[in-house]
Protein backbone atom coordinates (compact mmCIF):
# COMPACT_ATOMS: atom_id res chain seq x y z
CA UNK A 1 0.00 0.00 0.00
CA UNK A 2 3.24 2.12 0.57
CA UNK A 3 4.03 2.19 -2.87
CA UNK A 4 0.36 2.56 -4.11
CA UNK A 5 0.67 6.16 -1.83
CA UNK A 6 3.99 6.63 -3.22
CA UNK A 7 2.93 6.09 -6.73
CA UNK A 8 -0.10 8.22 -6.48
CA UNK A 9 2.63 11.12 -4.63
CA UNK A 10 4.92 10.85 -7.27
CA UNK A 11 2.13 11.26 -10.00
CA UNK A 12 0.15 13.94 -8.81
CA UNK A 13 3.90 15.94 -8.65
CA UNK A 14 4.51 15.14 -12.06
CA UNK A 15 1.27 15.91 -13.19
CA UNK A 16 1.68 19.28 -10.91
CA UNK A 17 4.85 20.12 -12.54
CA UNK A 18 3.59 19.45 -16.02
CA UNK A 19 0.76 22.06 -15.32
CA UNK A 20 2.92 24.37 -13.77
CA UNK A 21 4.78 23.79 -16.96
CA UNK A 22 1.90 24.25 -19.23
CA UNK A 23 1.21 27.14 -17.17
CA UNK A 24 4.53 29.02 -17.48
CA UNK A 25 4.58 28.21 -20.87
CA UNK A 26 1.47 30.07 -22.09
CA UNK A 27 2.76 33.17 -19.68
CA UNK A 28 6.12 33.25 -21.15
CA UNK A 29 4.42 33.13 -24.88
CA UNK A 30 1.89 35.63 -23.56
CA UNK A 31 4.66 37.96 -22.39
CA UNK A 32 6.58 37.18 -25.81
CA UNK A 33 3.75 38.33 -27.96
CA UNK A 34 3.47 41.23 -26.28
CA UNK A 35 6.84 42.30 -26.39
CA UNK A 36 6.39 40.55 -30.08
CA UNK A 37 3.30 43.19 -30.60
CA UNK A 38 5.50 45.95 -29.38
CA UNK A 39 8.42 44.90 -32.14
CA UNK A 40 6.12 44.89 -34.67
CA UNK A 41 4.62 48.26 -33.77
CA UNK A 42 8.01 50.00 -33.35
CA UNK A 43 8.60 48.50 -36.92
CA UNK A 44 5.75 50.02 -38.34
CA UNK A 45 6.54 52.92 -36.79
CA UNK A 46 10.40 52.74 -37.32
CA UNK A 47 9.09 52.20 -41.27
CA UNK A 48 6.34 55.17 -40.69
CA UNK A 49 8.87 57.49 -39.04
CA UNK A 50 11.12 56.51 -42.27
CA UNK A 51 8.93 57.24 -44.96
CA UNK A 52 8.27 60.94 -42.80
CA UNK A 53 11.66 61.24 -43.05
CA UNK A 54 12.29 61.00 -46.39
CA UNK A 55 9.54 63.43 -47.09
CA UNK A 56 10.89 65.81 -45.04
CA UNK A 57 14.60 65.73 -46.79
CA UNK A 58 12.80 66.31 -50.02
CA UNK A 59 10.87 69.29 -48.81
CA UNK A 60 14.28 70.96 -47.33
CA UNK A 61 16.31 69.90 -50.37
CA UNK A 62 13.06 71.43 -52.24
CA UNK A 63 12.96 74.48 -50.20
CA UNK A 64 16.93 74.77 -49.97
CA UNK A 65 17.21 74.53 -54.02
CA UNK A 66 14.69 77.51 -54.03
CA UNK A 67 16.70 79.24 -51.18
CA UNK A 68 19.70 78.79 -53.08
CA UNK A 69 17.75 80.39 -56.07
CA UNK A 70 21.30 82.44 -57.47
CA UNK A 71 18.69 85.07 -59.21
CA UNK A 72 15.05 85.63 -56.86
CA UNK A 73 16.70 85.07 -53.46
CA UNK A 74 19.84 84.24 -52.82
CA UNK A 75 20.79 82.33 -49.71
CA UNK A 76 23.87 83.96 -49.57
CA UNK A 77 22.19 87.87 -49.49
CA UNK A 78 19.74 86.88 -46.31
CA UNK A 79 21.29 87.40 -43.11
CA UNK A 80 19.23 87.31 -39.59
CA UNK A 81 16.51 86.52 -41.82
CA UNK A 82 16.88 90.13 -43.43
CA UNK A 83 16.95 90.58 -47.44
CA UNK A 84 19.90 92.12 -48.23
CA UNK A 85 17.77 93.70 -50.93
CA UNK A 86 15.48 95.14 -47.90
CA UNK A 87 18.45 96.37 -46.34
CA UNK A 88 19.86 98.50 -49.07
CA UNK A 89 16.03 99.86 -49.71
CA UNK A 90 16.20 101.03 -46.20
CA UNK A 91 19.31 102.44 -46.25
CA UNK A 92 18.19 104.29 -48.95
CA UNK A 93 15.84 107.06 -50.17
CA UNK A 94 12.99 106.31 -52.59
CA UNK A 95 15.04 108.17 -55.60
CA UNK A 96 18.15 106.57 -54.22
CA UNK A 97 16.89 103.05 -54.01
CA UNK A 98 15.43 102.85 -57.51
CA UNK A 99 18.92 104.46 -59.13
CA UNK A 100 20.35 101.48 -57.01
CA UNK A 101 18.14 99.27 -59.39
CA UNK A 102 18.70 100.94 -62.57
CA UNK A 103 22.29 100.81 -61.97
CA UNK A 104 22.40 96.36 -61.10
CA UNK A 105 20.15 96.55 -64.36
CA UNK A 106 22.45 97.94 -66.16
CA UNK A 107 25.56 96.36 -64.70
CA UNK A 108 24.25 92.32 -65.55
CA UNK A 109 23.46 93.85 -68.86
CA UNK A 110 26.99 94.95 -68.91
CA UNK A 111 28.62 91.98 -67.89
CA UNK A 112 26.31 89.14 -69.45
CA UNK A 113 28.44 88.12 -71.94
CA UNK A 114 31.90 88.57 -70.36
CA UNK A 115 31.11 86.57 -66.89
CA UNK A 116 30.14 82.78 -67.95
CA UNK A 117 26.68 82.71 -66.93
CA UNK A 118 24.91 84.90 -69.60
CA UNK A 119 21.42 83.66 -69.11
CA UNK A 120 21.75 83.71 -64.74
CA UNK A 121 23.21 87.37 -65.79
CA UNK A 122 20.12 87.71 -68.24
CA UNK A 123 17.54 86.82 -65.23
CA UNK A 124 19.44 88.84 -62.99
CA UNK A 125 18.77 92.16 -64.46
CA UNK A 126 15.40 91.02 -65.42
CA UNK A 127 14.79 90.44 -61.67
CA UNK A 128 16.30 94.08 -61.22
CA UNK A 129 14.21 95.76 -63.87
CA UNK A 130 10.84 94.25 -61.67
CA UNK A 131 11.66 95.11 -58.27
CA UNK A 132 12.41 98.95 -60.22
CA UNK A 133 8.66 98.20 -61.84
CA UNK A 134 7.21 97.66 -58.78
CA UNK A 135 9.01 100.35 -57.02
CA UNK A 136 7.22 102.85 -59.77
CA UNK A 137 3.96 100.96 -59.12
CA UNK A 138 4.15 101.74 -55.81
CA UNK A 139 5.09 105.49 -56.23
CA UNK A 140 1.69 105.81 -57.93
Amino acid sequence: MDYVKILIFVGTVIVAAIVHAIVMYKRVNDIEGKFNFIRLYTNAEIKDLASRIVKLEWTIEKESNMKNDNVNSPAHYKQGGIECIEAIKASMSEEGFRDYLKGNVMKYIWRYEHKGKAIEDIEKAIWYLNKLKDELYGQD
